[in-house]
Order: structure tokens, then sequence, then C-alpha cells
């Protein structure tokens, strides 16, 4: 099928007519429709740009994901802005609930990371926790910590790595190391020293 064809179709007869050998054009079709209008609501919501377009990735992600479950009784756009929006929800209720540890994590007071390795005159209980509570995190967040912290990579060396631009990356980053002080509190509470 020819892009122009493509482009003269309504969403629905897009995702009724090219079938799962044909889900990549279908993607790259609804992203191209849809792209910048994903980001302006999501830089409405969020009031950060550089989140607002790692937010158009993780969101087109989860909508092609779940395109099987698209239900037709409503239109794909009003379905995929409910998802952008809830989306931009869940984040603001996430953020408001542990506004303390973006506080806690800035650059202003030490780098959790440096507080949980140990130096090398300190026993090692320091980094045997850090460790422990490492191995417990999601998949993603133990990635990005282990090469950010532990292989000492650069932001530009992850950036070519994974193919992402460098908020994006510096935003992995701090969430991972939210998401690492949230679960050394809840496995041996505040105390980091």
């Amino acid at each position: 099928m020819s892009n122009y064809f493509l482009d003269d179709m309504t969403d629905e007869e897009l995702i009724t007519r090219l079938g799962p050998d044909q889900f990549t054009l279908l993607e790259k079709v609804l992203y191209k429709r849809y792209e910048k209008k994903v980001y302006n609501r999501c830089v409405g919501y969020l009031k950060d740009k550089a989140l607002a377009h790692e937010f158009v990735q993780d969101i087109f992600i989860k909508v092609f994901e779940h395109l099987p479950q698209f239900r037709k009784s409503a239109t794909f756009s009003t379905w995929l802005y409910s998802i952008t929006v809830n989306h931009c929800i869940d984040y603001s209720r996430k953020k408001s609930k542990h506004h303390i540890i973006e506080y806690m994590t800035s650059e202003a007071l030490p780098d959790i990371v440096d507080d949980l390795l140990p130096d090398e005159e300190e026993d090692e209980s320091m980094y045997d926790r850090f460790m422990k509570v490492l191995a417990r995190l999601p998949e993603n967040h133990r990635n990005i910590i282990e090469k950010r912290y532990l292989q000492n990579k650069s932001i530009k060396t992850l950036q070519e790595e994974l193919n992402l631009h460098e908020s994006a990356v510096k935003m992995r980053v701090k969430r991972a190391r939210e998401a690492l002080l949230l679960q050394y509190y809840a496995d041996y509470g505040k105390d980091i020293l």
C-alpha cells in the first residue's frame, strides 16, 4: 500500500485493514499522525518538555502493546488521548506522593548512590546493603544504576547505547535513583550512614 493511500484512511480503517504482518507500517502511520498532539498534551500536563518527549515514547509503546484491546466504540484518537491523560495523571499522583524524594535526591544533597557505596576503608556492609537493594529494583532501574554508577558510564555513552535523547537518559537515571532510594528506605529505614 502506498503512503498516499494510507494517509487518506481513517485511524479505524488503518487498524482494521493492516493486519499483524503490517504492524510496523501501522505504528509508523499512527505515530506520524499523533506524535505532536500527544507531545503537546504531555507538555500541557507536565510543564516539562524533556519529560514530555520521554512520555510520548512510553505512551506509544503502551498504545501499540494494547492495540488489540482497542474497542471501536470510541475513536482511536479519543482512546489515545485518554491513555495520554491517564499516563500524565498517574505520574503527577506519584510525583506529589513522593515529592520529598525529589528534594532528597537533588544535586544540593549528597548523591544517594555515592552515599550507599562504601569507601575503601569502610567495611563491606554498606556495599552489601547497596547490592541487595539494587537486586530488588525493576530491571530497567537496575540496569541504569549499574551502567551509570558501577560501570561509570557517562550520560553521553548511555545516550548512544540506549538510542535516546540526553534529557531522556538523565530522566531515567533520576527515576532509577529515586527507586533505589525508596527501596533502600523500605528495606533499611532512613538511616543511610
